[in-house]
């Protein structure tokens, strides 16, 4: 019978000539994890990663497979329906969910599907030279000038004063260790907040929470300072030198300054007050000095 079952097998593989159910029947074969045999196995059988591969091996071999309503993963045949998801170099069961900015992805058999909300996005400062803009581009520069962290675009009807975010490292007289000053310029009004927790409305000295003019400050915890203004910008500052500006979606496209430009393009994040385009993190926060007067090599490239 062995010598039937070889040359039957030889035969399928090359051209099916005898019925795979008939051989299946006359010649068994013993297949692990609920696999069946087959003389016409593909070498690259579907997975729950992909269902179509270009497969380097055209012809078909003999061996065990999965079912045709089945895939293959892990090892073991399962319906795609119950396949995994693939994130982060983790697998997660179909049905399960995850948090992507502030979208939902659900794993749907192998596939995620998520909800499409616009996000609000964000912009970090940390320590003396750190920085994350709104498109996620990173780098680092210490800016010891005061610099524009932050200017949008007010609509083309508004003549009120431009909106300002700026920062301005302040050398504490501690083995030249800075602190860090932010100053919000918004409706008229100079909101500062200082290097250990204070909170200046112009040069008056204020105590929290306080609310005016469209502007909300309040503590948030022992460290961390919120100031919320009413055209969508957000500021988180502790007193350790992290400061994190939030952004709402239909800020897009409006915002300049050492945050970038709000866009989801890196390439254009160095973008300068006059349009611009500069190619380092050193002349391009030098073009967004305050003061003209602060000379150049105040910004220390690390």
């Amino acid at each position: 019978m062995d010598g039937f079952c070889n040359i039957a097998e030889a035969l399928l593989r090359e051209c099916g000539a005898i019925n795979n159910t008939v051989f299946s029947e006359k010649c068994p074969r013993n297949c692990s994890a609920n696999k069946v045999f087959s003389t016409r196995t593909s070498a690259c059988p579907a997975t729950c990663a992909t269902t179509e591969q270009l497969c380097p091996y055209t012809g078909c071999i003999s061996g065990c497979q999965c079912p045709d309503d089945k895939v293959l993963h892990n090892g073991l045949c399962i319906n795609r329906q119950t396949c995994p998801c693939s994130y982060q170099g983790k697998y997660y069961p179909s049905g399960h969910s995850i948090k992507q900015d502030c979208n939902n992805c659900t794993c749907n058999g192998g596939k995620w599907s998520c909800t499409s909300k616009q996000c609000n996005a964000v912009c970090k400062v940390l320590g003396d030279r750190y920085y994350t803009t709104f498109d996620k581009l990173d780098y680092k520069v210490k800016a010891v000038c005061a610099v524009t962290l932050l200017t949008v675009s007010p609509p083309s009807n508004q003549t009120d004063d431009p909106f300002t975010i700026k920062s301005e490292l302040v050398d504490t007289g501690t083995h030249r260790n800075y602190g860090r000053k932010i100053v919000i310029h918004y409706k008229g009004v100079t909101l500062t907040l200082g290097t250990n927790s204070q909170v200046y409305l112009g040069s008056n000295q204020i105590a929290l929470p306080f609310s005016s003019s469209g502007i909300l400050v309040k503590k948030v915890s022992s460290q961390m300072i919120k100031v919320q203004l009413d055209n969508g910008v957000m500021l988180l500052r502790d007193s350790i030198k992290r400061v994190y500006i939030y952004v709402i979606p239909s800020l897009k496209f409006k915002t300049k300054g050492m945050c970038g430009t709000y866009n989801n393009n890196q390439k254009d994040d160095f973008v300068t007050y006059e349009g611009d385009i500069e190619s380092n993190p050193v002349s391009f926060a030098s073009k967004w000095k305050v003061s003209k007067s602060c000379t150049e090599v105040d910004f220390i490239c690390s």
